[in-house]
């Protein structure tokens, strides 16, 4: 779903600027644990918008 895409790769941008913003505080490994957990924690709470949106087709049309 192109919503869910937008939001997670938002996030991440926005994730790597504050990294970089705040001179790096934490290595390139522990961002990328970091980037993972939340989006795998993002992800997992989305499929609940995707539930909801294929169960109401007027619902759907706004989301896309």
């Amino acid at each position: 779903m192109e919503i869910i895409d937008r939001y997670v790769s938002g996030a991440i941008l926005a994730l790597i600027g504050w990294w970089l913003e705040n001179d790096q505080p934490y290595t390139i490994e522990q961002m990328a644990k970091v980037a993972d957990d939340l989006s795998l924690s993002v992800l997992t709470r989305l499929e609940r918008v995707t539930e909801i949106a294929s169960a109401n087709p007027a619902r759907q049309q706004k989301i896309h």
